[in-house]
């Protein structure tokens, strides 16, 4: 909305100060033709006019009225009954010419003066107040950096409170406890919703489910292929980076984001991960993830080698297979996924001839049809084979026993 001051010294429109002519035309016109007042009196209204359009609209109107109000004045004259040329040279014509140029010029010059006051005060408001809207914008910019930086150091603080939480949590000993809380770290942390760890096969060309956070709406493949995926597996086996699906072909097949875990030098498990929210996938997020899985492979490194280390104490002496207790302990880490994840895991016993028999014979059968992550127990007092299959779904249970057991006895027994 313009000031009142705007209003009194800002321009005028053109058509408003064209019906001031006008009308005063008309008057004058009017005037004329029917005599109302004489030659004097109608010179004096001129001089006001001038004066007031002089004062009104500045030099440049100011001129135009003076022009206008002595064509006025020979006008009247002449519907007086004067004639114009002698007017023009009448003592009373010079005088009010000269009075007309005067009043006109000095109002004109007055009020242009103050219409460059005016313009130089307008300006210089417009500067401060543009200065005002800036100095606004800065404040408003420092504000929301100082906030941002508030952010920062909380995230910060709070940064180091997860990692020391995260150390903690994965100091559990055991390779197995140690995924079951990177599953939960993953999803906590990094917002990951559809996603898996992953056992690399002995050959590198199969991926094996270990364990899962799955969906109702998607799950995880049970397995992963060299055959299906040759990029995949050479992106991250044999150059061992990460790597991530382009988010322009939302229809590409594969998995969105495959990152390595290292145990020592060697890449034992795949991180793999198909629905996670979309403003994780930046460069910000995939280093956060980068460093989750550092914290993840350390402790997990560390735990596989003392496994290794006790490996003789798992097993059953002069056997290839776990002892009970071994049995007993993966149980109950299985019975904990299958709680926290839902993550199905079928167990089954086969039970042997009561006479001597070549344990390590059976192993290697055992092993051309179970799969590397499964595990094998063996019980000399009740002379069973315990079988553990993480993933597999208690409905292929019997199917994969009676296989076995026909085998057994095709093959060994």
């Amino acid at each position: 909305m313009r000031s009142e001051r705007s209003i009194i010294y800002g321009p005028q429109k053109t058509w408003v100060i064209l019906i001031e002519f006008v009308v005063v035309s008309l008057f004058f016109v009017f005037a004329a033709s029917y005599q109302v007042l004489n030659l004097e009196w109608i010179g004096t209204f001129l001089l006001v006019t001038a004066f007031l359009f002089g004062i009104r609209y500045g030099i440049g109107y100011s001129l135009v009225a003076i022009v206008w109000g002595g064509c006025l004045y020979l006008f009247y004259g002449t519907q007086a009954g004067n004639d114009p040329i002698i007017l023009f040279y009448e003592p009373d014509f010079f005088r009010f010419s000269l009075s007309l140029i005067v009043i006109g010029l000095l109002s004109g010059t007055f009020r242009t003066s103050l219409n460059e006051r005016y313009q130089d005060l307008y300006y210089e408001k417009e500067e401060l107040q543009q200065e005002y809207e800036q100095s606004g914008d800065t404040l408003t910019a420092f504000r929301e950096a100082n906030d941002h930086l508030k952010l920062k150091i909380v995230e910060n603080e709070t940064n180091l409170a997860s990692i020391y939480a995260i150390t903690n949590l994965l100091n559990r000993g055991h390779s197995e406890k140690i995924l079951n809380e990177a599953i939960r770290i993953i999803q906590e942390h990094y917002g990951a919703k559809v996603f898996g760890i992953y056992h690399v096969d002995h050959s590198s060309k199969v991926w094996r489910l270990k364990v899962h956070r799955s969906s109702n709406e998607e799950y995880m493949p049970s397995s992963y292929f060299y055959e299906d995926h040759p990029f995949l597996f050479k992106r991250v086996l044999t150059q061992k980076e990460l790597y991530m699906r382009s988010l322009d072909n939302p229809e590409a097949s594969g998995p969105l984001i495959c990152a390595p875990i290292y145990t020592g030098t060697t890449v034992k498990y795949v991180l793999v991960i198909r629905k996670v929210d979309l403003f994780r996938v930046t460069l910000d997020g995939l280093e956060t993830l980068k460093w989750i899985l550092r914290f993840v492979a350390d402790p997990l490194t560390d735990a596989l080698q003392k496994e290794e280390v006790r490996r003789k104490d798992m097993l059953v002496p002069g056997t290839p297979f776990y002892t009970s207790s071994y049995y007993s302990d993966m149980l109950a880490i299985h019975q904990e996924r299958k709680y926290r994840f839902n993550q199905p895991y079928s167990t089954f016993t086969v039970a042997l001839p009561k006479k001597p028999i070549n344990l390590k014979k059976i192993y290697e059968l055992l092993r051309d049809e179970l799969r590397e992550m499964d595990i094998i127990c063996w019980n000399p007092s009740t002379h069973q084979l315990l079988f553990l299959l993480p993933g597999t779904d208690i409905r292929y249970a019997d199917v994969i026993q009676s296989r076995i057991a026909n085998s057994l006895l095709e093959g060994a027994i």
